[in-house]
Order: C-alpha cells, then structure tokens, then sequence
C-alpha cells in the first residue's frame, strides 16, 4: 500500500527534493518523516525513474500534486532531455515509497543509474 493513505501534511522541499508527510503509526501514533527522494528517484532523457538518482539536478518547477479521492501523490516537475529541452513529467510516488510504522520507505526498484 502507498503511503499517502496512511499520511498527512505530504509536502516537498523542491531546493533539497525531501518529501515530508505525517505518517501514523502501527500504535495509532503519528511521527513526522522525511526522505531525500534524489537518492530512489532519476531522469533518463527527460522523464522520472524509480531506482535512479539525482532526478534535481535537472529538474525544475519540482512539485507534488495530490489526488486525496484516490490517496495518490504525484510528483511532478519539468525534466530536460537529452536534446536539452524540458518536457513535463510526473511520476506516480505511491507505488514506490510505503509508511512502515511511521516512516518514509522507499519500495520501488533497485538502483538502475
């Protein structure tokens, strides 16, 4: 299961890429967490890859846009390819980063950059 189902207050830092959320724990708790989404997340020739890394290095307009209907966060930013030029992009986070009793856990593949 995504995170944003079990998560409140999901936010992003877009100078650092550090995705923040409230998120509750096994005992009904809450804590706050934070993980560095540059170190699971890259850009291969303009679009996202879960398993990369250093995805803001050259990304711009970075964001999350969030679906609470269906509890899906997306992140999204302008990515440039290998031509140079910068194409919109978004990435469906929930299948790759969990809460595992009240953290951030990145669960998406291994590193493939």
């Amino acid at each position: 299961m995504g995170f944003a189902k079990s998560s409140t207050d999901i936010s992003i830092d877009a100078s650092t890429t550090d995705l923040s959320a409230n998120c509750r724990t096994k005992s009904g708790g809450s804590r706050r967490s934070v993980m560095r989404l540059n170190e699971y997340v890259g850009n291969h020739d303009g679009r996202f890859v879960a398993g990369g890394k250093d995805f803001g290095a050259s990304a711009t307009n970075i964001r999350l846009i969030q679906d609470t209907n269906n509890h899906t966060t997306y992140l999204v930013a302008n990515l440039r390819d290998r031509s140079g030029s910068v194409r919109p992009t978004l990435l469906d986070l929930n299948p790759i980063i969990a809460n595992m009793d009240g953290r951030l856990t990145y669960v998406g593949p291994l590193h493939t950059q």
